[in-house]
């Protein structure tokens, strides 16, 4: 596929350059798991450019529904509060997607994880977080 005529703002990577990227989504890669799938920390193929890759798990109509809503809807939008979307590879049951990587752990860490007693989160913090998602949304 030629991605120069193209009319949206994201990229189609190859499984090769996902894979090359990730480590052919070596376990020490991992950064979360979802419930649609697994998380992967990778470099592009230039070494410039860090990125998270999320792997879906199993193809099904509900999963390939996620994944085309997730594509369209963080590719076209861009905000301060929301992760950026690069881009996805999309072939027989492999749907994976691209975005930029968020090398401070994700917000269930901070709140619930391994950093909460790291981290001063009292709820005037907390709401203040959550109007900034909504007003990403």
């Amino acid at each position: 596929e030629n991605n120069k005529s193209r009319d949206y703002p994201w990229e189609i990577y190859t499984l090769k350059e996902i894979l090359h990227a990730t480590n052919n989504f070596h376990n020490d890669n991992k950064i979360g798991e979802g419930g649609f799938g697994s998380v992967y920390w990778g470099r592009t193929t230039n070494m410039v450019l860090q990125i998270a890759v999320k792997r879906l798990k199993a193809m099904s109509a509900k999963a390939e529904m996620e994944f085309a809503v997730e594509v369209e809807i963080l590719g076209r939008v861009r905000h301060k509060n929301l992760l950026g979307l690069r881009g996805f590879y999309a072939s027989g049951d492999e749907r994976l997607i691209v975005y930029d990587y968020m090398p401070n752990h994700c917000l269930i860490t901070h709140l619930h994880g391994k950093l909460a007693a790291d981290c001063l989160l009292d709820w005037p913090r907390r709401m203040s977080i959550a109007i900034g998602a909504a007003e990403g949304l």
